[in-house]
């Protein structure tokens, strides 16, 4: 009867190797590690952007190494089984800019022949709207002038700014008291008038006495501000005098 016997291999089953563990790098490595980063975080806007931007290199430096191939594949394209590919094309932009299509389909039609526009609005039409309601309410805004959500922002901040609007009931944004052709100067000219808190009047920025009465209303507010800052001040050392003397009562 034969025997049979076991031994333990003398080679180990692995060897590492750490020259090997890691692949050696290059140009052509590291520039796909960062163009993989780089994916990793873009966003679909930025991915968008990148895609028209090759595919327009890409058109160009064709057309210019071989024009008469490129523009027979792009007629080949568009004329291919009775220009479906355009056909599609066309309907996969309507459908994803549906929102702007319909936006501008309802926009209301404009007299032509004004060529005073602010953020692309009339100057006539913006000033008629603000007299006729009296405030700059965004319902009514978009509903009425064809505004979009960042539109109605840009001028409502502007016009807050240079005085046009200003705080009324419940924080919303009412028209000032001004006339309806200092109101379309203000607009055309990029608002040559200033208000003034002190005296209830627009004025012009550029004249000499006009701007020396600006300049001594704004340093009365200061002045009323720093003055109501103190008294503020006064009153919170007060509490805590009375603070302090109450706990030295109450431990005396």
């Amino acid at each position: 009867m034969d025997t049979l016997t076991l031994r333990q291999h003398q080679r180990p089953l692995y060897q590492v190797q750490p020259h090997k563990s890691h692949p050696r790098l290059s140009a052509r490595r590291v520039l796909y590690g960062r163009f993989l980063k780089w994916l990793d975080g873009a966003s679909a806007h930025a991915l968008k952007k990148l895609i028209r931007r090759t595919l327009g290199f890409l058109a160009i430096a064709s057309y210019y190494a071989a024009p008469q191939f490129t523009l027979g594949f792009l007629s080949g394209i568009a004329t291919w089984n009775g220009y479906r590919i355009p056909l599609f094309i066309i309907s996969i932009l309507i459908v994803t800019h549906s929102s702007t299509l319909i936006r501008f389909l309802r926009r209301p039609k404009r007299n032509g022949a004004n060529q005073y526009v602010f953020h692309g609005v009339p100057v006539g039409e913006l000033a008629s709207f603000l007299k006729q309601h009296e405030s700059f309410k965004h319902d009514d805004a978009i509903r009425k002038l064809g505004l979009s959500q960042g539109q109605h922002t840009k001028i409502a901040q502007e016009l807050e700014q240079h005085g046009i609007l200003c705080r009324g009931e419940n924080n919303a944004r009412v028209l000032r008291d001004i006339p309806m052709e200092d109101l379309v100067r203000q607009l055309r000219d990029g608002f040559p008038l200033v208000w003034s808190d002190e005296r209830q009047v627009w004025a012009e920025r550029n004249g000499t006495f006009d701007r020396w009465c600006l300049n001594q209303d704004f340093k009365r507010r200061k002045l009323k501000e720093e003055i109501e800052r103190k008294e503020r001040k006064k009153k919170r050392l007060q509490k805590q005098i009375e603070r302090d003397s109450i706990l030295t009562d109450m431990f005396a």
